[in-house]
């Protein structure tokens, strides 16, 4: 890896997806079984992750698919054990979700409440992006979850959510979600500590990311990977690692090989290889 470059690492951890978008470049939808990724595997990978002599950024990425599937099945175990491999690594779990779930109120309860639980007895955040566009439309779902926040400051403690995917539809995006809080008594304000909202009573911030610093990982080359921070702000241009539940590995999202045993490391350095072939 680069000297001048961060890298990134995420774990793919399932195909599924409760939909069907048309720009989706993820081969994923609800046509495709779950097969999520092997818990001891993303713990192996991750600790040859950290253990490899470059700079990294502190972030773990989980994304899919949808990346709560396993609690559309009934499976409350996955996620936060999931997290808690990313927590012993001493990093920041980041779970990248379209949040429908949370316009049905079981769901949400489920899953808020089993993230909060692991995070809590950490004592650490999860960040949460959320993406937020034309393509979604989840704009009441995500206004129910701001509710359910706004409801449980435990929650709100350990759980921040980032608004992703709005960079070229903002206005529009923004005012959709306000007139979907507005139906849920949830009033939209701003000081000097930043965006926020609140019931009256709560407070809970709006952190949104126009550079998609966290957004993209995994998803494009040349993505701005961005440890997290509460402006969304990204630094410098980083590299990805991203690792899928059939032990493929991607980096930069272009070249792709897989694993088969070999270290992580390894793989990496035939990636990179493949990237200089691919520049020449």
């Amino acid at each position: 890896m680069s000297d001048t470059k961060k890298t990134g690492i995420a774990f793919k951890t399932t195909n599924w997806c409760n939909l069907s978008c048309a720009h989706c470049c993820e081969k994923s939808g609800p046509e495709y079984q779950q097969n999520l990724m092997n818990l001891d595997k993303m713990a192996l990978y991750l600790s040859e992750f950290n253990a490899l002599p470059i700079e990294k950024y502190d972030t773990v990425a989980l994304t899919g698919g949808e990346v709560m599937a396993p609690y559309y099945s009934y499976d409350d175990t996955y996620i936060p054990s999931a997290l808690q491999i990313i927590f012993n690594e001493n990093m920041t779990p980041c779970l990248k979700t379209n949040g429908i779930w949370g316009n049905d109120e079981n769901l949400m309860n489920r899953i808020l409440s089993t993230i909060t639980d692991v995070a809590g007895d950490n004592g650490k955040k999860v960040i949460m992006d959320v993406s937020l566009d034309r393509f979604h439309k989840n704009f009441a779902a995500v206004a129910k979850i701001y509710r359910s926040l706004l409801n449980n400051p435990t929650c709100a403690k350990y759980i921040t959510v980032v608004l992703q995917g709005i960079k070229n539809n903002s206005v529009r995006s923004f005012y959709d979600l306000f007139m979907a809080s507005s139906g849920y008594g949830i009033i939209w304000g701003k000081d000097i500590s930043g965006q926020y909202i609140t019931d009256g009573v709560s407070r809970y911030p709006i952190i949104y990311n126009f550079n998609q610093a966290i957004a993209n990982i995994g998803r494009a080359r040349a993505n701005k990977l961005g440890t997290f921070n509460l402006t969304g702000q990204s630094d410098i241009y980083g590299d990805c690692i991203m690792i899928d539940a059939k032990d493929r590995v991607r980096l930069n999202h272009i070249n792709a090989l897989v694993m088969n045993g070999r270290p992580l490391g390894d793989c990496i350095k035939i990636l990179e290889q493949k990237s200089k072939q691919r520049k020449h």
